[in-house]
């Protein structure tokens, strides 16, 4: 009997142990789930707020450059990458923008247009506004490569000649501005589409002792193919500032380069000059910008 009975107690206490048990890990997934809900609610609060509060403001990144080859200051603002994007009805709000600014230059990196859309007016009505402030040199992009060799082909090209715009492609033209001289080329290649032409451009870009602003869309073309050349300043865009921008590391991801691109957007040393990389206006994808306002880059050279 008393054997019995310490059976029924130790079922008794074991079954107890085992609701117990229940409860702790019930409690537990209840934790978790909590934590998860909120972690949840926290990324689409960033995300909501990155777009449509963060990737609606436009925010201006200055760099102070100075050279030998330049006698008076001159001011650019380089743009990249809008991706058909809007700032305001008809981009009012960025026409302002670059009208405060008063550069001398107004240089666009390429991708300003998604190559779905074929319709081009609101990009054409943009340059035309700003060759208004400043001349416009534009280089094509990967979008616009898209948009006027394949499927509609729109003579993307022609339309911004016809509004006044420098329209880029392996090129360069010799201008003077503040009464300095200055060579600015283009040049449509990426590191992998690089062949003899183009390193026959560089070679012939590269002569004179103007100060010199080379501009391609795609910034492996200068840290790949480009790194010894002899130019005073590159500029690029394309990574979209690496998307989601983490403190104290940078861009965190491109398709092109995978993770934590090295030169996703800044001011860097390259060559015998500097190369910036903006950040870019817009995006392209489904990733979105997080921490990564839309960019408008302002330089400022002046006599060395």
């Amino acid at each position: 009997m008393e054997d019995l009975e310490r059976k029924g107690f130790r079922s008794e206490a074991v079954r107890k142990e085992i609701l117990r048990l229940k409860k702790r890990r019930k409690r537990r997934r209840i934790r978790i789930m909590l934590i998860l809900g909120i972690i949840v609610v926290l990324c689409s609060a960033v995300i909501l707020k990155s777009d449509f509060i963060d990737n609606k403001q436009i925010e201006l990144t200055y760099y102070q450059l100075s050279s030998d080859q330049i006698n008076s200051p001159v001011r650019l603002v380089i743009m990249a990458d809008l991706h058909s994007g809007t700032f305001g009805e008809k981009n009012e709000r960025l026409k302002t923008q670059l009208q405060e600014l008063e550069p001398d230059l107004i240089l666009m990196a390429g991708d300003m247009i998604n190559d779905t859309d074929s319709d081009v007016s609101g990009i054409v009505d943009l340059c035309g506004y700003l060759v208004k402030i400043a001349p416009v040199y534009y280089i094509l992009g990967n979008h616009e490569g898209n948009l006027m060799y394949t499927g509609e082909k729109v003579p993307l090209d022609k339309y911004l000649y016809e509004a006044g715009v420098h329209f880029m492609y392996t090129n360069y033209e010799t201008i003077t501005v503040n009464g300095n001289v200055l060579k600015i080329g283009a040049m449509a290649a990426n590191a992998e589409t690089y062949n003899e032409e183009d390193a026959q451009f560089e070679a012939e870009f590269e002569e004179g002792k103007e100060f010199k602003i080379l501009m391609a869309h795609y910034p492996d073309l200068f840290t790949e193919r480009l790194q010894s050349a002899k130019v005073d300043l590159g500029v690029a865009g394309h990574y979209h500032g690496g998307l989601i921008r983490i403190p104290g590391i940078g861009g965190l991801f491109h398709w092109d380069t995978g993770f934590f691109p090295a030169y996703a957007g800044g001011l860097y040393p390259w060559g015998e000059g500097n190369l910036i990389v903006t950040r870019g206006l817009g995006n392209h994808g489904l990733i979105p910008r997080i921490n990564n306002k839309p960019e408008l880059v302002v330089v400022d050279i002046s006599p060395g």
